[in-house]
């Protein structure tokens, strides 16, 4: 039986995964962060968003914040904005190739973070 580590298998997808720490303020506030989503599908993906984003403010004490789910044609993308640390973790899946230097310049120079680390996994 082939084991699903050394199995090789056809290219799916992408997915970005970015954690960043200590942002400005635009990852307490609603208003911005649907304008980073739009921008970023609209603009920098140039992916077709699917449906209303999801974006909702809730958590427990310490961990409240902003959780959104934005569809894509080709997937999704997720994200946690933390009030308290103002740290944000974002991931973008895609079945569509992506330039992920683009995604990660954009995201930097909308949020400013203090530190910023990242992941590409081809699935």
């Amino acid at each position: 039986m082939d084991s699903l580590i050394t199995k090789k298998s056809k290219q799916f997808g992408y997915e970005l995964i970015v954690n960043l720490e200590s942002c400005n303020n635009f990852v307490l506030h609603q208003p911005f962060i649907k304008k980073f989503v739009i921008k970023l599908c609209d603009d920098i993906l140039k992916m077709k968003r699917y449906g209303d984003l999801q974006l909702t403010h809730f958590g427990e004490t310490g961990l409240e914040g902003w959780t959104l789910i934005q569809l894509i044609t080709t997937s999704n993308i997720t994200a946690h904005f933390m009030d308290e640390s103002r740290n944000a973790y974002i991931n973008i899946f895609s079945c569509k190739e992506f330039n992920s230097d683009e995604v990660i310049d954009f995201i930097e120079e909308f949020f400013e973070p203090e530190d910023m680390n990242y992941t590409l996994i081809v699935r």
